[in-house]
């Protein structure tokens, strides 16, 4: 039999050539290493691993070629690796189960929060201010980690609630619009995410209002904790959601503003509807679409209103998860909007100065002369009622209007499209001369 050269084949393990007992007879011993430990076995080990029978098979294994022997020999040994892999593997998944459930017990201490034993969820734990006004960073960086971990990971996330004992109106839609979203574009993620209920009663009322658990369709609890009544408490209108431009909604909504909260004439009617339907026509239009291609949820806004009657105060907010107002307005500015920005910007401004570009300019991406009028129809209803806000938060940043004052910052973090909060005030009739 010629002899064999078989440092030509490229073969991990050592081979080796031993003489049988019935003459020259090839038999090759594949040794390992693994994890500090060296393994070896014959060739009958490998294709037992295969499924075969070696008393069966052994006239037809030596009746293939060297090279055939060897790539069966490369699978049998690969085979039997994974089985010793597995073997050893089980202990390591016990060390480390044992390490990550160490590790979530510290977090939880270190928290003050239950211990959430499925080590296959992020843990997300809400900041006891959830406010978009008072805790912008902390707010949008929970959001966004849950953006991060579904949407981006496709891992599920837990919410704790333990320790909100504030809660804003604003933040609590944009979480939910992020919930919703989650949902929808990850049907295949069984149990997204899961979360606790918070301890502080008046938060726990006050999202019940909201429709927070009913929008997202979450069972109420067992024992609901007990609501408090406070006198002069706002109304939460429960929240509201669509993919499609509704004037009977918005009637209906200011309707009752003008019955209940705020008395209001023809023109300041006309003007609120007005400054409503452009933000949701906005959406439904253009707030999803980059470069005519539509990307998203597709034209879906979420609509949440307060009214307090004994303050004759009224909230109004409205949140899409489209491009945002930075990049769905014309990025080349012209000479109007140059006059806006800070002297000497050559690059690309900030997100607060395009969005308060738009409020001032009324200019939208479509170029119609019809179209951007709502921002200026809402300053001025808040110039008339003498006591309002207009807030305005788009990817980074944020612009803030109130009468005879504005401001503008960029966080850190992006909401992921735009929340528009229109907050106003009056003790009597708002008149507004048409002009």
């Amino acid at each position: 039999m010629a002899r064999v050269k078989l440092d030509k084949v490229r073969q991990p393990a050592s081979i080796r050539k031993k003489q049988g007992a019935t003459g020259q007879e090839l038999h090759i011993s594949v040794r390992t290493r693994l994890d500090g430990r060296e393994f070896g076995h014959e060739d009958s080990d490998c294709f037992r691993l295969l499924g075969k029978d070696d008393q069966n098979n052994r006239g037809t294994v030596r009746r293939l070629s060297f090279r055939q022997k060897l790539r069966s020999l490369r699978i049998g040994h690969r085979r039997l690796r994974q089985r010793r892999l597995r073997a050893l593997s089980k202990v390591e998944r016990e060390i480390v189960v044992r390490e990550a459930l160490q590790e979530r017990l510290a977090f939880a201490r270190a928290h003050n929060i239950p211990v959430d034993r499925e080590l296959g969820r992020r843990q997300i734990v809400l900041p006891e201010i959830f406010s978009l006004a008072n805790n912008f960073d902390a707010t949008v960086g929970a959001v966004a980690e849950l953006r991060t971990c579904v949407m981006g990971n496709r891992q599920r996330a837990m919410l704790f609630f333990e320790h909100v004992r504030e809660i804003e109106p604003a933040a609590a839609l944009l979480l939910a619009a992020e919930l919703f979203r989650c949902r929808r574009l990850h049907m295949g993620l069984s149990g997204f995410a899961s979360g606790t209920y918070p301890q502080s009663p008046e938060v726990y009322r006050q999202m019940e209002e909201m429709g927070f658990f009913k929008l997202l369709k979450i069972a109420a609890t067992e024992q609901p904790l007990a609501a408090t009544t406070n006198r002069g408490a706002p109304i939460f209108l429960q929240f509201i959601t669509g993919d499609r431009f509704s004037a009977e909604l918005i009637d209906r909504l200011v309707t009752v503003i003008e019955k209940r909260v705020v008395p209001l004439d023809a023109a300041a009617r006309q003007r609120l509807v007005g400054s409503i339907k452009e933000a949701m026509g906005n959406i439904c239009e253009h707030a999803y679409r980059r470069d005519g291609q539509s990307v998203g949820t597709g034209g879906r806004w979420w609509l949440s209103a307060a009214v307090n009657i004994e303050r004759h105060e009224v909230d109004v907010i409205i949140v899409d998860q489209g491009v945002g107002i930075p990049k769905s307005l014309p990025r080349r500015l012209g000479e109007a909007w140059r006059a806006l920005l800070p002297g000497g910007h050559d690059g690309a401004p900030a997100d607060s100065y395009i969005i308060q570009a738009a409020t001032v300019l009324g200019r939208s991406s479509t170029g119609e002369r019809n179209r951007g009028r709502g921002f200026n129809d809402m300053k001025t209803f808040i110039n008339r009622c003498g006591d309002g806000e207009l807030r305005v938060i788009s990817n980074f940043g944020t612009y803030r209007y109130m009468p005879n004052q504005e401001s503008r910052s960029d966080g850190n973090a992006s909401i992921g499209g735009t929340l528009i909060h229109w907050r106003f005030q009056s003790d009597g009739m708002v008149s507004i001369s048409d002009d």
